[in-house]
C-alpha cells in the first residue's frame, strides 16, 4: 500500500464569504431568545403542524428575480423536500466534554486489539522502523527522478518557486528538479539525524493507552494521543461548553492513501458499500451519540488533471496528475436527533470571544460535521469537529410556518445582504460596476438547524427551519465555499426570523 510521505503535505484553504452587509433600518438578523422560541414551539398547532404543511407544500419551487440594477441575479429551480414525520420538535443542544467511558469506547472500535501507547506531549517519540521507511521511499524517488509520483510531486512544489520570474518552462523545470534534490536531500539528512534517538519500540518507553483522557498542562481542556506500532494514531480533545477550545477527534491510519474528493462519485449501493456504511457508523455509536449521514462518495486518490480536493471540501490545490491506486468511500455526517437531521454548512457557527463584544465572552462552535474514510482495509481517516454531546426535547410538534410564508420572507430578503455588499464594493471603488453576485437555489428543506444561545456557552436549540440551499457565484464571490452547496438563506420555521448561518444563531 502507497504510504504518505510528510514531504507531500495538503493545502488546505478556508474559504470564507466576502463583503459587509448594509445594516438595515430594522435588524436582519437578530440573536435569538431561547425561552421565547421554546414557549412559541410548545403552543398547540391550529392547522400548522408538520402533518398540515405536508398537504400543503408543493414538490418543486420556481422563482427567479433581478435586483441592484441587475448586478444580483436570483434563479430558483428547486425541490422541496419535507422531512417524512407528522410533526416537527425542537431540542435543547449543548456542545461539550467526552467522557473516559466514550473515549475508551472510540478507542476500542478504532484500534481493536491492538495494543496503543500514550504519545507524550513534550517530546516525540519515533519508531526506527518508520523513520527508515520514509529515508528509503526518498532514496528511491532521488534514484527514479520524474518517473517517481514523490520525485514529481516535490518539482511541482518547487516549480511555484520560480513562476513569475521571467523564465522559459525550460529553465523553470530544470531548476525545479535541481531544487527539488537539494529538498529530497536535506530531509534524508534531517532523518538520518533522528534515526539515533528513535526507538525499536514503543514498549517499556512510552506507557500504554486505555482510552482515558489527560488533563491539559494549562487544563483548560482534555486530550487523548494514542498510537500503534504500525503507525495508526487516534487524537481527541475534549472541552467543556464554556472552554474556548471545542471537541474534536482525528484518527489517521498510516499509510492511507490521500484520497481525493474531486474524484467524488455517487457510489453503487452494493452490499460492499453498505457495510462500508455500517463501519463508519459504528463510530458514532461507539461514542453514544447520534448523528446523520447527508452526503456518501466514492472517491480513489488519483488527480487525472492534477487538481486535488481535500475532504473537508473547502479549498482545490494543484498536484502533478497522478494514477488511481486505491478506491474508497467517504461518508460525511451532522447533528440528528430522532431520526431526523440537521442542516450543515461549511460556515455554519464560525465566530468566537469577541463578536457580541469585548464585555462577553463567546465560545467558538462550528456547526457538528464529521467524516469517515473506509477503504478495503477498513477505516482510513475520520474526522470529527464539535459534537453535540447532549440533546433534551423541549417540543415534540412545533407550530410552522407554512411554506408559502417561507417563500414571502424569502423572495423579500434573500437580496439585501448582497446588495450591502455591492454598496460597500461601489463606495471604496472596487471593480465598479462589474461585481455581480448569481445565486443559484437547487433544494429547499424543511429540517433542524442549530441556533445558539445567548451567553458565552455553546449551549442552544435545534430547531425546524426552511432552509434554502443553492450555489454563489459572480464575479463579487472568492468561488463559493467548496463542494457543498452552500446555506444561501435559513429561515426560522417557528418565529419567521432569519438565522445568521456565519454567527450560529
Amino acid at each position: 500500500m502507497k504510504k504518505t510521505l510528510p514531504i507531500l503535505c495538503a493545502l488546505c484553504l478556508l474559504l470564507t464569504m466576502a463583503g459587509c452587509v448594509q445594516t438595515p433600518e430594522q435588524p436582519l438578523v437578530a440573536q435569538k431568545d431561547v425561552d421565547r422560541l421554546i414557549e412559541m414551539a410548545q403552543q398547540t398547532p391550529n392547522g400548522n403542524a408538520l402533518s398540515d404543511l405536508s398537504e400543503k407544500t408543493p414538490g418543486d419551487y420556481h422563482w427567479e428575480t433581478t435586483a441592484f440594477q441587475n448586478r444580483i441575479k436570483v434563479n430558483v429551480d428547486a425541490k422541496v423536500i419535507l422531512p417524512d414525520r407528522d410533526a416537527a420538535p425542537m431540542y435543547r443542544v449543548t456542545a461539550g466534554a467526552l467522557t473516559d467511558e466514550q473515549t475508551r469506547a472510540i478507542t476500542d472500535y478504532l484500534f481493536g486489539d491492538t495494543p496503543v501507547y500514550e504519545m507524550p506531549q513534550d517530546r516525540p517519540v519515533l519508531l526506527k522502523s518508520d523513520v527508515q521507511w520514509e529515508i528509503n521511499q526518498l532514496e528511491l524517488a532521488l534514484q527514479e527522478g520524474m518517473e517517481n509520483h514523490v520525485f514529481q510531486e516535490q518539482v511541482f512544489q518547487c516549480k511555484q518557486l520560480y513562476y513569475g520570474l521571467g523564465m522559459s518552462e525550460e529553465e523553470i523545470d530544470q531548476a525545479a528538479e535541481h531544487n527539488a534534490r537539494d529538498e529530497i536531500r536535506k530531509r534524508i539528512g534531517s532523518l538520518r539525524d533522528m534515526l539515533p534517538g528513535a526507538v525499536d519500540s514503543y514498549e517499556g518507553i512510552v506507557s500504554r493507552g486505555n482510552g482515558n483522557m489527560t488533563n491539559s498542562d494549562s487544563g483548560s481542556y482534555r486530550f487523548l494521543d494514542l498510537r500503534s506500532e504500525s503507525g495508526e494514531e487516534l487524537i481527541i480533545t475534549s472541552a467543556e461548553k464554556n472552554q474556548s477550545t471545542w471537541t474534536d477527534l482525528l484518527w489517521v491510519r498510516y499509510g492511507a492513501p490521500m484520497y481525493n474528493l474531486a474524484t467524488a462519485t455517487d457510489p453503487p449501493q452494493t452490499q460492499e458499500y453498505e457495510n462500508a456504511k455500517a463501519l463508519a457508523e459504528g463510530l458514532f455509536a461507539a461514542a453514544g451519540l447520534e448523528v446523520s449521514c447527508f452526503s456518501a462518495w466514492q472517491v480513489d486518490d488519483s488527480a487525472p488533471e492534477g487538481r486535488f480536493l481535500g475532504l473537508k471540501g473547502q479549498g482545490w490545490d494543484e498536484h502533478p496528475p497522478v494514477s488511481a491506486e486505491h478506491t474508497g468511500y467517504v461518508f460525511y455526517f451532522t447533528t440528528a436527533v430522532d431520526g431526523l437531521s440537521s442542516a450543515w454548512s461549511p460556515l455554519g457557527g464560525n465566530t468566537g470571544t469577541g463578536e457580541k463584544g469585548q464585555e462577553v465572552f463567546e465560545a467558538g462552535w462550528p456547526y457538528e460535521m464529521a467524516y469517515v474514510v473506509v477503504d478495503e482495509d477498513g477505516i482510513a481517516g475520520a474526522f470529527w469537529c464539535s459534537p453535540c454531546t447532549e440533546k433534551v426535547p423541549v417540543s415534540e410538534n412545533c407550530p410552522l410556518l407554512s411554506f408559502d410564508q417561507a417563500c414571502e420572507v424569502f423572495e423579500s430578503m434573500v437580496t439585501v445582504p448582497y446588495e450591502g455588499t455591492l454598496s460597500t464594493h461601489d463606495a471604496v471603488g472596487w471593480n465598479v460596476p462589474n461585481d455581480t453576485f448569481e445565486l443559484s437555489i437547487t433544494e429547499v428543506r424543511l429540517e433542524l438547524i442549530r441556533s445558539r444561545a445567548a451567553g458565552g456557552e455553546r449551549t442552544g436549540l435545534l430547531i425546524p427551519a426552511w432552509v434554502f440551499y443553492g450555489t454563489v457565484g459572480g464575479t463579487a464571490t472568492l468561488g463559493g465555499s467548496g463542494f457543498f452547496p452552500d446555506i444561501i438563506l435559513a429561515i426560522n420555521a417557528v418565529d419567521g426570523t432569519i438565522l445568521d448561518v456565519e454567527k450560529g444563531y
